[in-house]
């Protein structure tokens, strides 16, 4: 028998065909909608990079997309015009957005921030996106007018380009080099079309893709498929980092749902809709899923692989439905005069985006949304498909899973995702192998508010009893102070703001580029500036953080705008201008990065303003704000890296002649308003001469230079937060500078070179004494008295009455002297009233770093003597000492002391929520404090004896504080299990080791 010939064998007949699908792939849909792809996004980038990121720039750039593909929907061409001219397009865009920086330059700011930057907004965004993306559309429609339909290719050409763009090129190669890929693939593609001749005239038709017509039910499925975008994108930002690549996925998955919806018949849509409920259905059970990945993934691929398959699975039905809702065209029941034409389909699906994200979600909350809109295309699909299917059993089959969804939308809860997904604590207890029931519980944080805005789900946590922790869509993004008094306020907050306005010689009009956690609005509210401008995206945010009494303030005006927007304004001849930190992640902090955008702040600035920039790089490394520092190098004159705080830094800057070495700097430190600040994070004036500063290195800083036409940043920056903060560190210079001290960047005249000097000193020791703990507060009235004794300072003033000069102690060593006394007069009376101990306290202001962290102790002491005082105010001054102690203190009596006091306070004198988290918070500082204190230190176990006698005393009293207040006891079970373990067991273990039983283990803490 003779062999099978290679071609009659199944392999040898793939192996043929193979390079036969190579041929018309030039050809096919694929090929068009992967250049299609490449093209759109990064053009996308480059504009919405530009304008920043708010409800309203993100409407004008929907608006942009929509408007194209009205255009394109209506318009009629050629496929190798149309690839030509996304080609030429890309090539002037850059030069298009050059003009229209020119143009936005000469609107005032008053003018551009009318109606939150909108008109200005929608017009760039017109310009600039429309004939791209009509361009696109329409070759879109070319493909699915080809013989047998290839508009599904098309499709699925766009999801590769799109996942490419976001996990590869973008990141790999940047958005111009992108473009340039793109543009030679549209020009290969156009030479075959050449060579093709006549054939290639798909579009011989006279009659547009848009000359159909939409009834009624299409436009209402098109309007209900961008209310259920926005309320998934929502949920999914909960779960995702809302990073540039989840946006560019979840556009790829739209286009995956696209191809399969555009080859199904409408009885799909009904189970499509069904699946759109699987996300907050299945919340818990994929926040597990996420959190084990994180933990057994093992390498940062698996999780982003992760992050990309939950995308890629949610967002297809959506996909689906958007088909199904084009395709069902047909008269409309009220007279064919009614039904639009085809072409305007994506304005109701603009329309339904963003009326929902202004209007309802902030309101109602994604839920609602999604079930109402869920629905709505059930509804809407089910109708169509009673009229074309013949059997009815699987739409019957689909609402009844619908129904039985919908009970179960109640399990979404975005505190859990930011409890469990976000947080080190929780990992290092999963990888510790604690039981995943504990994992809520880790900590004293309680959820206390939840807002939906137009822009993310704001939660906020709080912590210290007065402490606020911000978390937008779960991430941390800042933390503010309630009361100063107890718990410090941010010190980046602070010092963003403080800083330039003390380096400028006489600031008066400041523009403050977010509002952060309020601390640095607060700060330059309390200098004598006589206007601040503060530009904040987010209204819901504002609302959130400020408080309307405290920023009642006719100095101060909101502007509702993005901040990359609103510098793009006029010059407005501001002294000082600050950009708040964001979370370097998220896609929108891309637009206060780029080279473009420090030139138009550079504009903003009077001749010898000063700019600043917040940045927080402790999740992605030090490349975060290397990058941007460059850029800023290419505009500003000089520019100068501060450090204030683990992973935070300040970027300073001006066109000035001199930067930091400004006259009067050490004086304007000693401002009253500058002195109250810093008290208020329990800082010195002379501390901020400590901090240490550097410059961007000079070699390889062009190719740090972040600019629209890069991305590279956006692109690794959530590679380098899975990897640990160290993946994009071999980018930031080999040979970094030195860090020196702020004092040597800056003028100190002569006469106060000596004042510098004791001062630092005077830092110097206070930190030694508060580093001793019980030591330190027993023998610090000694040191000061031997300071003021051993070495005295006096200070020469003119004596009008002898006509000379008299010698005085310099008045720091006499107020210090005078404590001394007062509190020994004092401290001598069995039973001090509330006035004299308020003679003592009153030395605590203004900040003297030898005495008034002690003077809060002392007071503490005095007020526990006296029978009428008030225990709570015993209590604030404990919690004082407490929280702006030394971190690395490990002394227990004065958390004791404190727990005792507030044991003592019964629980109808304090807010049932606020006594809890003071209880929770001590719990915390125990924790902290004796996974640091070494063994040796108590000997009889003594001290292990109290603090398991006073925890058992505090979990009695929260459980009463259940009974005020119920709902304190959630997951209260877990809780008192967390601190079993992770503090009573490993202190009788302790104890048991101290008596020659037992091993000691470990508490957990962080």
């Amino acid at each position: 028998m003779r062999p099978l010939s290679p071609v009659s064998r199944p392999s040898g007949r793939s192996w043929l065909a193979f390079p036969a699908g190579l041929s018309k792939l030039p050809v096919s849909g694929i090929s068009d909608g992967l250049v299609v792809a490449l093209f759109l996004a990064s053009m996308w980038h480059q504009v919405a990079a530009f304008l920043g990121g708010s409800l309203a720039t993100d409407f004008a750039v929907g608006w942009g997309l929509a408007i194209g593909a009205c255009l394109g929907l209506a318009w009629r061409g050629r496929r190798g015009v149309l690839l030509l001219g996304l080609a030429i397009w890309s090539a002037v865009l850059g030069g298009m957005l050059s003009g229209v920086t020119h143009g936005l330059s000469r609107i005032s700011f008053e003018q551009l921030v009318t109606v939150d930057g909108l008109p200005v907004s929608m017009l760039v965004a017109t310009l600039t996106l429309s004939l791209p993306v009509a361009l696109s559309v329409r070759l879109g429609c070319l493909a699915a007018r080809r013989d047998g339909g290839e508009l599904g290719g098309f499709l699925v050409g766009a999801a590769i380009g799109a996942v490419t763009v976001a996990h590869l090129m973008f990141g790999g190669i940047g958005v111009d080099a992108t473009i340039l890929v793109a543009a030679i693939l549209a020009g290969l593609l156009f030479l075959v079309e050449l060579a093709r001749g006549r054939r290639a005239d798909f579009d011989n038709d006279r009659s547009s893709a848009g000359s159909g017509r939409l009834d009624r039910s299409g436009l209402i499925s098109l309007a209900a498929v961008g209310v259920v975008m926005a309320s998934l994108d929502r949920m999914l930002a909960q779960l995702v980092p809302a990073a540039e690549w989840y946006l560019l996925l979840f556009a790829a998955a739209l286009c995956v749902g696209g191809a399969i919806g555009c080859r199904r018949s409408s009885n799909w849509s009904v189970g499509s809709a069904v699946c759109l409920l699987l996300v907050p259905v299945t919340f818990p059970v994929l926040v597990e899923w996420l959190l084990y990945l994180k933990v057994a993934g093992g390498s940062p691929l698996v999780l982003l692989a992760g992050w990309s398959a939950l995308v890629l699975l949610a967002v297809p039905p959506l996909g689906v439905l958007m088909a199904v809702s084009l395709s069902d065209r047909g008269e409309s029941s009220v007279g064919s005069g009614w039904a639009p034409i085809a072409a305007v389909a994506p304005l109701p699906v603009l329309a339904g985006l963003f009326l929902v994200r202004w209007l309802v979600i902030p309101g109602l909350g994604p839920v609602v949304v999604l079930v109402a809109g869920t629905w709505c295309l059930a509804i809407v699909s089910g109708r169509i498909s009673v009229r074309m299917v013949v059997s009815r059993r699987p739409l019957t089959w689909g609402l009844a899973g619908l129904i039985v969804l919908t009970t179960q939308v109640g399990r979404y809860d975005p505190g859990q995702s930011a409890r469990l997904l976000y947080s080190a604590r929780v990992v290092a207890a999963a990888e510790q192998k604690w039981p995943r029931r504990l994992h809520g519980a880790l900590d004293e944080a309680r959820m206390i508010a939840r807002r939906e805005t137009c822009d993310a789900t704001l939660t906020t946590w709080s912590q210290r009893g007065a402490l606020r922790l911000l978390r937008v869509d779960g991430i941390p993004a800042t933390a503010w102070s309630r009361d100063a008094m107890i718990s410090p306020r941010s010190v980046a907050g602070v010092l963003e703001s403080l800083i330039p306005l003390v380096v400028h010689e006489r600031p008066e009009r400041v523009l403050l580029l977010g509002i952060g956690g309020g601390d640095g609005l607060r700060t330059g509210l309390g200098f004598p500036v006589t206007r601040i401008d503060c530009v904040e995206p987010d209204a819901g945010r504002q609302q959130l953080i400020a408080d309307h009494i405290e920023f009642d303030d006719p100095r101060l005006g909101w502007h509702y705008v993005a901040p990359a927007l609103a510098v793009a304004a006029d010059s407005a001849q501001y002294d000082v201008v600050i950009a708040t930190s964001g979370r370097p992640v998220a896609w929108r902090a891309e637009s206060t990065r780029t080279l473009e955008f420090y030139r138009n702040a550079a504009r903003q600035l009077s001749g010898d303003g000063v700019f600043c920039q917040a940045f927080s790089v402790g999740d992605v490394g030090i490349a975060a704000v290397e990058v941007p520092h460059a850029a800023m190098r290419d505009v500003f004159a000089t520019t100068l890296r501060i450090q204030v705080g683990p992973g935070r830094f300040l970027v300073v800057a001006t066109n000035a002649p001199r930067l930091l070495n400004r006259p009067g700097v050490v004086a304007r430190l000693q401002g009253p308003h500058v002195r109250a600040a810093l008290a208020e994070i329990g800082w010195d004036w002379a501390n901020l001469l400590q901090l240490p500063t550097s410059d961007t290195p000079r070699n390889g800083q062009s190719g740090l230079s972040n600019h629209l036409g890069n991305g590279w940043l956006a692109a690794r920056l959530p590679w380098a937060a899975l990897a640990g903060g160290t993946y994009l560190d071999k980018s930031a210079g080999e040979h970094p500078e030195v860090p020196q001290p702020l004092l040597n960047r800056i003028e100190v005249e002569e006469e106060m070179v000596a004042e510098v000097r004791e001062r630092l000193a005077d830092v110097r020791r206070g930190r030694q004494l508060m580093g001793q703990g019980a030591e330190g507060f027993r023998t610090y009235r000694r040191a000061v008295d031997k300071q003021i004794t051993e070495r005295p300072r006096f200070v020469f003033e003119s004596d009008p009455r002898q006509g000379g000069m008299r010698r005085l102690r310099h008045p720091v060593d006499r107020r210090r002297l005078q404590f001394l006394k007062t509190l020994s007069s004092v401290e001598r009376l069995s039973e001090p009233s509330s006035q004299q101990i308020g003679s003592v306290g009153a030395f605590a202001v203004p900040f003297d770093p030898l005495l008034s962290e002690f003077v809060h102790r002392e007071v503490a002491v005095l007020l526990a003597k006296s029978p009428m005082a008030n225990r709570r105010e015993e209590l604030q001054h404990r919690l004082h000492a407490i929280y702006f102690g030394v971190i690395s203190n490990h002394r227990i009596d004065d958390v004791h002391e404190a727990i005792r006091n507030l044991l003592n306070v019964p629980s109808q004198e304090i807010e049932a929520t606020t006594h809890w988290d003071h209880l929770n918070s001590l719990l915390e500082v125990l924790k902290q404090r004796w996974s640091r204190r070494p063994v040796g230190n108590s000997r009889t176990g003594g001290d292990e004896s109290e603090t398991i006698e006073l925890v058992g005393e505090m979990l009695e009293r929260m459980a009463e504080l259940i009974t005020l207040e119920p709902t304190l006891g959630h997951h209260w079970a877990q809780r008192q299990e967390v601190i079993e373990r992770g503090l009573v067991a490993p202190l009788r273990d302790r104890r048991s080791r101290l008596l020659g039983t037992r091993r000691s283990g470990p508490v957990l803490a962080n």
